[in-house]
């Protein structure tokens, strides 16, 4: 999607460094990737109302208000493609 201005950013709430870009390179996460190492007590975690079960998707507009958000990866991409094909 990223030919239609969609970019993919990863937040990852983690405590040790090094098995996060670990990850990353096992799992080619070629798209931007950030963490906050203070994991579950991170005030981002709470400010945006992440749930324990990971992983979490949001969708955000251009405008940066949250279209969509859950851990349904499918209807992420069905609502994306509505969004793109409009």
């Amino acid at each position: 999607y990223q030919d239609n201005g969609f970019e993919i950013m990863a937040v990852s709430f983690d405590s040790y460094e090094s098995m996060w870009t670990a990850a990353i390179k096992a799992d080619k996460l070629n798209w931007v990737n950030v963490t906050d190492l203070l994991n579950t007590v991170s005030p981002v975690r709470q400010l945006y109302n992440v749930p324990g079960n990971l992983p979490y998707f949001y969708l955000i507009g251009k405008d940066q208000t949250i279209l969509m958000k859950g851990r349904d990866l499918s209807k992420l991409d069905s609502q994306l493609n509505e969004l793109l094909n409009d």
